[in-house]
């Protein structure tokens, strides 16, 4: 049996779309940082809060945003997702809480090469979990 000419493009285009839609549907994080020195009293019940970041676009801008986080003391977790500019922040509500994560983001972070401090980070949104 001889196929058309254009089946096997169909089938290509087809499987690009599929593909393409599944992909909107699936959210993987580009970066997970759970904080081992962190302490939590075991009772305690963490909270979650998902922030809207302007300038949470690459990879690089990832490593920083953790490392800046890393140092609120309380959060737990720190989860970036670089595609939809989000972070989710399980944190110690005993601790900290949204707000306190909130001005850390948009506070100004020190440049070690030039020696500036640069307002890089800001919420845009904030929803909790």
């Amino acid at each position: 049996m001889k196929l058309k000419w254009w089946v096997v493009p169909m089938m290509v285009a087809v499987v690009l779309l599929a593909s393409y839609g599944l992909a909107k549907t699936v959210r993987f994080a580009t970066q997970t940082l759970r904080l081992e020195t962190a302490v939590v009293d075991p009772d305690t019940e963490l909270e979650t809060v998902e922030f809207r970041v302007h300038m949470l676009k690459c990879w690089t801008m990832s490593n920083l945003f953790t490392e800046t986080l890393s140092q609120v003391d309380g959060v737990v977790e720190i989860q970036t997702f670089v595609r939809t500019n989000t972070a989710r922040i399980t944190f110690d509500p005993a601790k900290t809480s949204p707000e306190r994560i909130a001005d850390r983001i948009n506070r100004p972070v020190h440049n070690p090469e030039t020696g500036e401090r640069l307002s890089v980070f800001s919420v845009k949104k904030t929803e909790m979990r």
